[in-house]
């Protein structure tokens, strides 16, 4: 099951939809600008075989402040991938700040993130991401990530990022 937001602007005010999934959304407040959303885990996050999907939708003239509760960590996979998939759809003069806290990827996880964020030519979005490898003393699992973003239906950019603690990590000026 999905975890799912969405905000749209009407006549009356603002609608906001929460859908949980293994991310269960919470309205913590309403300010000048728009809700803020807050994504709280259901259970222990990240283990291997869990397939997280985030989707959020702004709709036109609307704003939304969306934050993680807490970091998550991608643990031990015991041989097993898990999966994070976020959608990000912004309309016209939609905007959305999303303010991740770190992903950490342990010793022994093999993860596969994508994030795919589609913005209207007048939409605007600040995000933070921060990937972290490696609790305290680790060097990391397996992650692989992509990130596609379409503004106009253009694409304009596309990261593409596969670290195998096994390949790279030890050559000098990778991390």
């Amino acid at each position: 099951m999905s975890t799912r937001v969405s905000v749209e602007r009407r006549p009356d005010g603002v609608r906001v939809a929460l859908t949980g999934g293994l991310l269960r959304p919470r309205r913590v407040a309403d300010g000048p600008g728009g809700p803020r959303v807050g994504l709280v885990a259901t259970t222990a996050l990240l283990l291997g075989g869990d397939e997280v999907d985030v989707a959020v939708e702004v709709g036109s003239d609307a704003a939304l402040e969306l934050f993680d509760v807490a970091g998550t960590v991608a643990y031990h996979g015991r041989g097993r991938p898990a999966a994070w998939r976020t959608t990000i759809s912004l309309a016209d003069d939609a905007c959305l700040i999303y303010a991740g806290q770190p992903f950490v990827i342990s010793d022994g996880a093999d993860v596969i993130r994508t994030m795919s964020l589609d913005l209207a030519g007048s939409a605007r979005l600040r995000l933070r991401e921060t990937l972290v490898l490696g609790r305290d003393g680790q060097t990391g699992g397996r992650v692989r990530s992509w990130t596609d973003l379409r503004v106009g239906g253009v694409e304009v950019w596309r990261e593409d990022t596969d670290l195998d603690p096994t390949d790279i990590r030890g050559l000098p000026g990778m991390l």
